[in-house]
């Protein structure tokens, strides 16, 4: 179509929808046309059933009984297939299509054109006719025959909803309605009635959605779910991708139209972002199932490491069923605090190998694991921690996922600065609407989640904001699987020639505490039987261990005595002949300044290979790692692309500190 015609077509439309105009009335007048059409059309039918039949009875009764039998067969599908409209519209529909089967069978036998049949024929096809034409005038523009029933009734109730209803579809168990906003209303005042239409329709509580059109203001479209699909326990069904990468999204529930709940952990490279995960719900609500869940879907995998910390004092619940998947486990505040800062130090090593193989981030194939770290009810070693901000915003360039579970996200219970690393948010029932506005987002509050009506009383319910997730599921109703303690620990055990094993005699990947780099280097083979995969043990009142030790620490004999003698609530206090190095590892190499300028061209080089070509911005690399790797002040680190934009190596757009680098060839 040319533009012109476009132009032409689209201000027809808007006449139309306005209400005047030319083209409103020539719309009109082709949409009250087909009923007296027909009626015509029905009686030359007649008529020349009559002069085709009626010279020959045999010929004539045959007609008859072919005619009684499509009129009874039409008037029957026309009544079955009313059902999903009102019962006005049912009953006219049936009645018409009867009407005019009769008319046929007795036209074709008496003749239409005897007077007395023709004066009645006229009468009652005229009021038909006109019945529909009132019908039709009355919905407006003629366009809406698939309203939902009762609409006409709803929307005299419910001011906002007097609208235009366009296209109707039903998918799965819901039924999605595009609706035009009248003049003078807006998509919020649409979205806060949808408690009012959920109680026309006798829905269930969050039965209906308005979802926004993102490319027109003046529409929305309205997802009503009649019942709750979600209220039967839903089992897990085992892994997904066993043996394959952490990159294969990992399923962790199903929508209530039956799609699946998916993440996928490490982003998707050139498309979708790296996102913290934030787990939010009230005690029972099922956050600790759900992280048993992913804990043995990760379990299968070949690339991925997983440490979990809990202090809250009911690790054992939890973990017992999946401690064989989980690398280190730390269940005391001063080892959990401890535990964070050395894997913070431990950040510049994994950048180095990562940027070594033209990586700016963690992706499959890489030569270092992508790590889980899950903090389960960590609002009190989140809030308390110095380092959690910058752990937060460091981690994710190095392919280091945080997963934190906690009862409310607030701003005193998470640092704001923290919070925006955590794009994606499962929550499950909480205990107020305060509480939702601090997980989810306005948009999704605004479309109809509302968490606090769970509570935790319909354990596994939650809502899903996520990279990659279409935003209008942000507000569907999803439930978490449920897995069997039995199930998951004989699919652990099963699987534990494809999850990446641990070398405790490497220098590579090590426990907290050891003083190395976790992560880095390749993969080993599995742990030979005796070997310890704790050097250090545990620390007082939690444990930190390997899991293949257990879920207790049992001391040597030689140290039993002094732990019986020792303590437990003395503050730690470190000897002055305690060597540093074996607890903290080696200090980072100092680089000269050679090294240094060759590490940086090292981290530049991996923006280039991995994006093809290109563009990054300073903040970018510091995000990276570059001032730990290069070991000098981020002042430094200006001077150095100001260097190489001079020797024309770089170009750049904007100003020095935020503006944008590419290479100049």
């Amino acid at each position: 179509m040319s533009r012109r015609g476009a132009t032409k077509k689209a201000a027809a439309e808007k006449a139309v929808t306005s209400g005047h105009g030319a083209k409103y009335v020539e719309h009109q007048a082709w949409m009250l046309t087909p009923p007296w059409i027909t009626a015509g059309g029905l009686y030359a039918a007649a008529e020349a059933g009559h002069l085709l039949l009626a010279g020959d009875p045999i010929n004539l009764a045959w007609g008859a009984v072919g005619l009684t039998c499509s009129t009874g067969t039409l008037a029957l599908v026309t009544h079955i297939a009313g059902q999903a409209r009102g019962p006005v519209v049912r009953i006219h529909a049936t009645a018409t299509v009867g009407a005019g089967g009769a008319w046929m069978i007795i036209g074709t036998i008496v003749g239409p054109i005897h007077q007395g049949l023709a004066l009645t024929y006229l009468g009652v096809a005229g009021t038909l006719a006109a019945s529909w034409n009132i019908r039709r005038l009355l919905r407006g523009q003629g366009d809406t025959d698939q309203r939902p029933s009762r609409w006409d009734e709803i929307s005299d109730s419910v001011q906002t909803l007097k609208s235009k209803v366009g296209a109707i579809r039903v998918e799965a168990t819901t039924a999605k309605v595009e609706l035009g906003i009248p003049d003078g209303v807006t998509a919020a005042e649409v979205q806060a009635d949808a408690p009012r239409l959920e109680q026309l329709l006798g829905t269930k509580p969050g039965g209906v959605r308005v979802v926004t059109d993102p490319d027109d203001a003046s529409r929305v479209e309205l997802h009503i779910t009649p019942v709750d699909m979600l209220r039967e326990m839903i089992p897990w069904p085992g892994p997904v991708a066993a043996g394959r990468s952490v990159s294969v999204p990992v399923a962790l529930g199903r929508y209530e139209d039956s799609e699946d709940v998916a993440l996928v952990l490490p982003g998707i490279f050139g498309r979708q972002s790296m996102s913290h995960v934030l787990v939010v719900g009230m005690t029972g609500a099922g956050k600790s199932e759900l992280l048993q869940v992913l804990v043995a879907e990760l379990g299968t995998r070949r690339d991925v490491v997983i440490d979990y910390l809990d202090v809250a004092g009911k690790a054992e619940q939890t973990v017992g069923p999946i401690r064989q998947a989980i690398r280190t486990l730390v269940t005391d505040r001063v080892e959990a605090e401890r535990y964070l800062r050395l894997r913070l130090c431990e950040v510049p090593d994994r950048a180095r190998v990562l940027a070594a193989q033209g990586m700016r981030e963690w992706r499959e194939g890489a030569t270092v694991p992508f790590e889980i770290i899950i903090i389960d009810e960590g609002a009190s070693l989140v809030s308390e921690s110095s380092d959690f901000v910058e752990i937060v915003r460091l981690f994710r360039s190095v392919g280091i996922l945080v997963v934190v579970g906690m009862q409310r996200a607030t701003y005193d219970q998470m640092p704001t600065s923290a919070r925006a690393n955590f794009g994606t948010v499962l929550c499950f029932g909480v205990r107020t609407a305060a509480d939702a506005k601090t997980a989810l987002s306005g948009e999704t509050i605004d479309a109809g989640a509302a968490p606090e009506n769970w509570r935790n009383r319909k354990p596994g319910y939650l809502y899903l904001e996520a990279p990659g997730v279409d935003p209008d599921r942000y507000a569907m109703p999803a439930r978490a699987y449920l897995a069997q303690a039995g199930d998951v620990e004989r699919i652990l055990g099963e699987a534990t020639h494809l999850r990446y094993q641990v070398d405790p005699a490497a220098t590579t990947i090590k426990p907290p505490g050891s003083g190395t780099a976790a992560g880095v280097g390749p993969a080993a083979g599995p742990p030979a039987a005796g070997e310890d995969h704790d050097p250090e043990g545990s620390r007082k009142g939690g444990e930190t261990s390997h899991p293949d030790d257990g879920l207790s620490y049992t001391p040597p004999d030689g140290v039993s005595a002094e732990l019986d003698r020792a303590d437990p609530d003395a503050d730690l206090t470190i000897p002055e002949s305690m060597d540093m190095n074996r607890l903290l590892g080696p200090p980072l190499p100092v680089l000269t300044a050679e090294q240094a300028e060759e590490m940086f061209d090292t981290f530049i080089r991996s923006y280039r290979d991995a994006s093809g070509g290109g563009q990054f911005r300073r903040r970018d690399l510091l995000a990276a790692g570059v001032v730990q790797a290069t070991g000098r002040r981020q002042g430094w680190i200006s001077g150095a692309l100001g260097r190489r934009v001079d020797a024309g190596v770089l170009v750049r757009i904007g100003d020095r500190e935020d503006g944008i680098y590419a290479y100049s060839e």
